[in-house]
C-alpha cells in the first residue's frame, strides 16, 4: 500500500487519496489510520451490509501530509500500468489517458473491419476515444463495474478485452473483445480471454460469464466454442447496429464448470 502512495502522489500527480470502509469494520479502519489517513466523513446509510443499511467511513491522505511523513524517494519513479501478465509476450493492462492516441490510431487502421460488427467504430473520434478511457475504462475500475483493458503484444497495443453489463445478484457479466488485423493468427485473443475468465471466476467471484456475438460473425463465435463455453441459444433481433437488427448467439460458462476444469496437478484445462 505504501508503494501505491508513491505511485499515486508522484507518478500520477494526485493531491488526495481516500479509503472508504464500512463503519464498524475495525480491521479496515485500523489499516487506514495506521497508514496515516485522517477520518473525514461518515456517510449514513450509504450502502447495504447484508440486507441492512450501513454507514460508510471515509479516510483521506493529502500529498502534503504524505510528503511531511517521509513519503517520496530519491530516484525517478517508473510508471508501470496496472497489468495482468498472461505470458512472456502478452499483457493485459489498464488504459491510461496517455493511451488515447495509440488506441485511436489502432481504431483508425481497423475502422472498416471493426465497424462491420461494432457500430461505434464507424464514427469514433479521438475525443470519443478519450471519453471512453476516462468515462468507461477508468471509471469501471473505480466503480467495480467490470473492466475494459488493453491487449499488449510484444509491447504494442493490439486490441481490447473486458467484462461489461455486470449484474450483482447473481454476479454475472458479458465478455467483449476486438483485435487488430495485424495481430490475428497468433492465438492472442484466446489467451487473453482465458486470462479474463480466470480473473472473473477465481478472483472476482463471478457466477456466470457469457459471450454474445452476431450469428454471422464466425471468427468471434469460434473463440467461446474453443474455450469451452456452452452455446445456450440465439437471441433473435436482440442487437441494433445502427443499420439493421441482428440475431445474437449466446455462449455461457458457469463458475462450477470453470472450477471443474482442474487436473489433479492443479493445472487448468483449456
Amino acid at each position: 500500500m505504501r508503494g501505491l502512495h508513491r505511485h499515486f502522489f508522484e507518478g500520477r500527480g494526485l493531491d488526495r487519496v481516500a479509503i472508504g470502509a464500512v463503519r464498524g469494520n475495525d480491521r479496515s479502519e485500523a489499516v487506514a489510520r495506521r497508514l496515516g489517513y485522517r477520518p473525514e466523513a461518515v456517510l449514513r446509510h450509504a450502502l447495504l451490509v447484508g440486507d441492512d443499511p450501513g454507514d460508510l467511513a471515509f479516510y483521506g491522505l493529502l500529498r502534503s501530509e504524505w510528503a511531511a511523513d517521509g513519503g517520496g524517494g530519491r530516484d525517478p519513479l517508473p510508471l508501470p500500468r496496472f497489468a495482468l501478465r498472461v505470458d512472456d509476450e502478452l499483457e493485459l493492462g489498464l488504459l491510461e489517458r496517455a493511451d488515447a492516441d495509440a488506441l485511436h490510431a489502432l481504431i483508425e487502421r481497423n475502422r472498416e473491419r471493426l465497424a462491420r460488427w461494432l457500430p461505434w467504430a464507424e464514427s469514433q473520434t479521438l475525443e470519443g476515444t478519450r471519453g471512453f478511457i476516462e468515462g468507461r475504462a477508468l471509471a469501471a475500475i473505480a466503480q467495480a463495474d467490470g473492466f475494459e483493458i488493453g491487449v499488449w503484444w510484444r509491447g504494442r497495443l493490439v486490441g481490447m478485452v473486458g467484462i461489461h453489463a455486470v449484474r450483482r445478484h447473481p454476479r454475472r457479466g458479458s465478455i467483449g473483445y476486438w483485435l487488430a488485423a495485424e495481430a490475428e493468427g497468433h492465438g492472442l485473443m484466446a489467451r487473453a480471454v482465458r486470462a479474463v475468465v480466470a480473473k472473473g471466476f477465481d478472483d472476482l467471484g463471478f457466477e456466470r460469464l457469457d459471450i454474445r456475438a452476431d450469428v454471422d460473425n464466425a471468427r468471434s463465435r469460434a473463440l467461446p466454442e474453443r474455450l469451452g463455453f456452452r452455446h445456450e441459444g440465439v437471441l433473435r433481433r436482440a442487437f441494433f447496429d445502427g443499420r439493421r437488427y441482428a440475431d445474437q448467439a449466446v455462449y455461457g460458462l458457469l463458475s462450477d464448470e470453470w472450477s471443474s476444469r482442474v487436473t489433479p496437478r492443479g493445472q487448468r484445462v483449456a
